[in-house]
């Protein structure tokens, strides 16, 4: 899909996107991403009544995105993104979003001392809602991002993945826990470098951070690594009612 834009207000229950509902593949030969989305925009408002909402796709699987771009308001329950509202396997390049992002019930719980009780979901993203096994390079986000938890400037939740010289300059504000200039929650190996926000962050009980907004990694034996190089914060962190506000990781 290439050189396509989208005028007219998109509206659905789960799975909404600006150009697309959901795209999905696999090659047959390795976990390369088959899709090619490149060069294409959304100008017109998305909206859904529950999850998975996305300026241009609600969900994608082995799909790469190239300099693609959203303009205006995206909103749904959670797994909402500016470009992406749920993304799993691929890449997203050069990708931008102007637009208000929104989600409006909670992600889930958080990795209990035990090992279980999380849930792999996100809130709102700049970019996307939830991305895991993603790479972003180039990317930029100036909206505004709002939610109950887990909301970033990049994405609400990363998962496996890596944000590279990208940049949020919107603010991110939660009404709960776990909000961050470029990730709200990140889960488990990551890395993130050279990037940059200068947005300001808020949460109102714990957990805000300039770059990430609450970091957990898979505490077993052989857990994999979690990794900030070369990053900066500018913008004002702010817990308005509870604890762990910081420049870099709340």
């Amino acid at each position: 899909i290439s050189n396509c834009k989208n005028t007219a207000k998109v509206s659905g229950s789960n799975y909404v996107g600006g150009l697309v509902g959901w795209a999905d593949t696999k090659a047959a030969s390795s976990n390369v991403a088959a899709i090619l989305i490149e060069n294409c925009s959304n100008e017109s408002e998305v909206s859904g009544t529950a999850s998975h909402v996305g300026g241009l796709v609600s969900q994608m699987s082995y799909c790469t995105l190239r300099k693609c771009s959203n303009t205006v308001n995206v909103s749904g329950t959670l797994n909402v993104g500016g470009l992406v509202g749920y993304a799993y396997i691929g890449e997203i390049y050069d990708g931008s979003n102007t637009g208000a992002i929104t989600a409006t019930k909670s992600a889930g719980a958080f990795l209990s001392n035990k090992g279980s009780g999380q849930t792999n979901a996100g809130g709102a993203g700049g970019l996307t809602g939830y991305a895991q096994n993603i790479v972003f390079k180039r990317c930029a986000n100036s909206g505004t991002v709002k939610g109950v938890n887990k909301c970033g400037g990049i994405s609400g939740t990363l998962y496996w993945g890596s944000i590279i010289s990208s940049q949020n300059n919107g603010s991110v504000s939660v009404s709960e826990d776990a909000a961050g200039g470029i990730v709200g929650w990140n889960y488990t190996q990551a890395v993130i470098y050279d990037c940059l926000n200068k947005g300001e962050i808020t949460t109102k009980r714990w957990q805000a951070g300039g770059i990430v907004g609450q970091t957990q990694s898979w505490h077993a034996k052989n857990a994999a690594s979690i990794k900030y190089e070369k990053c900066v914060n500018e913008g004002k962190i702010l817990v308005t009612d509870g604890n762990a506000a910081g420049g870099i990781v709340g």
